[in-house]
């Protein structure tokens, strides 16, 4: 669970940088956010009210699908930052 400053801003970066796709939810009195599975880990983004924004950092591990990784403009591991200050760090395994 990731508390953010801006959900939708944060799930449309997570949307355009990985390919998440979110599922909006509510629970009860809860806040609305949002949901995806990623692999086997479940990623939540919630809007941080009157608590600082999450820092953490997100090592992903990802197939080669295709097998051309080696031959991307981008070598592996690829780090990125999200809106929110939160690292992100993909790996390929072969």
């Amino acid at each position: 669970m990731l508390y953010v400053n801006d959900v939708d801003v944060s799930a449309a970066w997570y949307r355009d940088a990985l390919g998440v796709t979110w599922t909006r939810e509510k629970h009860a009195a809860g806040p609305e956010h949002v949901s995806a599975q990623v692999g086997g880990l479940l990623i939540e983004l919630y809007p941080r009210g009157d608590r600082p924004a999450s820092r953490v950092r997100i090592e992903l591990s990802v197939g080669d699908r295709f097998g051309n990784a080696d031959q991307a403009s981008e070598q592996f591991p690829r780090r990125l930052t999200d809106r929110d200050g939160n690292t992100v760090v993909m790996t390929v395994r072969g």
